[in-house]
């Protein structure tokens, strides 16, 4: 797969139903996930971290792949 056809075939993700409900679904966890009312380790600070960065990667991958297109 060439890197045109990779961008290609995430465009075409980001524009399905799918990807809208779980952009719906990110934004919810990382509301709930930002109350650090919860944690009350260093053990689930560190899990919550690890799964906020992941929940930011999904978040923000349609504006970063747009950003690569248009290089």
């Amino acid at each position: 797969m060439t890197d045109d056809e990779y961008l290609e075939a995430l465009n075409e993700l980001f524009s399905t139903s799918g990807w809208s409900a779980l952009m719906i679904d990110l934004e919810e966890t990382q509301e709930r996930l930002n109350d650090l009312t919860k944690v009350d380790t260093i053990e689930s600070l560190h899990y919550s971290k690890g799964q906020l960065n992941m929940i930011n990667h999904f978040l923000t991958l349609e504006h970063q792949i747009k950003l690569a297109g248009e290089l």
